[in-house]
């Protein structure tokens, strides 16, 4: 193979791999695969939850707007028992107290819907739901703020990913694991 091939952690520091990371920092990220499996995991949680999903939008980090949000029915009489819940969150623990949250919402059936924006931030997520009085407005609104608040949870946890997938040294780990070499003109030889 032609060109200067990484082979070890100690490439990290070197120039070479500087001008790689510079120019191909996205390789990991440059299309929907990174993210699906992890919005197939968001739905199961708020299934769990008692959601039944209708969409999941997702925009990446870039821009003002970005987010996630979603939109579905909640029911309080369809949500899992805790320990399934757990059993779907896994190891973070963080999402663990949303099951309380929805739990002891002071109302049993809300539809989430987005406001019509372009924009999938959290923001967007509205209820549908008609009320007859402003104490039942109140019970509805406070369950729109729980699921802004376990999106804007979702996103954050797809930002850490995208961080790992985009350092250097898992872009490293990538070009060592797949014999990447880099050519006379800096382009990559795979």
């Amino acid at each position: 193979m032609d060109g200067y091939v990484f082979t070890n952690e100690e490439d990290i520091d070197s120039d070479i791999f500087q001008k790689f990371y510079e120019k191909h920092n996205g390789i990991l990220v440059e299309d929907e695969s990174w993210y699906n499996p992890e919005l197939t995991w968001f739905k199961e949680i708020l299934e769990s939850l008692g959601f039944d999903v209708e969409d999941i939008r997702f925009s990446g980090f870039r821009n003002q707007g970005d987010g996630l949000s979603f939109k579905g029915i909640w029911n309080k009489s369809d949500m899992g028992d805790f320990k399934k819940f757990k059993n779907v969150v896994g190891a973070n623990i963080q999402l663990l107290e949303y099951y309380d949250k929805f739990k002891n919402a002071c109302t049993d059936a809300v539809h989430i819907d987005y406001d019509g924006s372009r924009y999938p931030h959290s923001g967007t997520m509205v209820s549908l739901n008609s009320v007859e009085s402003d104490s039942v407005a109140e019970y509805v609104q406070e369950v729109v703020e729980i699921a802004r608040e376990l999106a804007d949870e979702f996103y954050n946890i797809l930002e850490e990913i995208y961080d790992q997938l985009t350092s250097k040294e898992e872009v490293l780990t990538w070009a060592i694991d797949n014999n990447i070499a880099i050519s006379e003109n800096d382009n990559m030889v795979i």
